[in-house]
């Protein structure tokens, strides 16, 4: 998840960035810009065992694209690539039991990539 997650060799970044979760033992938040493109990266890692959770990103002084990449490994080992969210405001991802969300900014005018399995 932190360095292929959508088949194309994209990574979670090599500047930290300041996240906060409000229940750690639960849910844990990282961050990361990119270098080469200045995509911000927010990893969502659920440790519960059970139930849902619906997660929002407030993401502060940063110019952002209309939408947001979200991609998913869950417990059945598999990564899949999720509708874009949107960054205005907060941005809201629900995140299963046992799984890894990472959820990708790109910066204003910034290109796009596609995964080849979208």
């Amino acid at each position: 998840m932190y360095r292929n997650y959508d088949g194309q060799k994209s990574s979670f970044g090599e500047v930290s960035v300041r996240a906060a979760a409000p229940d750690p033992d639960t849910l844990s938040a990282f961050a990361a810009t990119r270098t080469s493109d200045g995509a911000l990266t927010v990893m969502l890692v659920s440790k519960a065992l059970s139930g849902d959770r619906a997660v929002t990103i407030d993401v502060r002084n940063r110019t952002l694209t209309a939408r947001a990449q979200v991609w998913q490994l869950t417990s059945l080992n598999e990564i899949t690539r999720l509708d874009d969210v949107s960054p205005t405001g907060s941005s809201a991802v629900t995140v299963p039991p046992q799984s890894i969300t990472p959820v990708v900014f790109l910066p204003a005018g910034t290109a796009r990539r596609r995964a080849a399995n979208r």
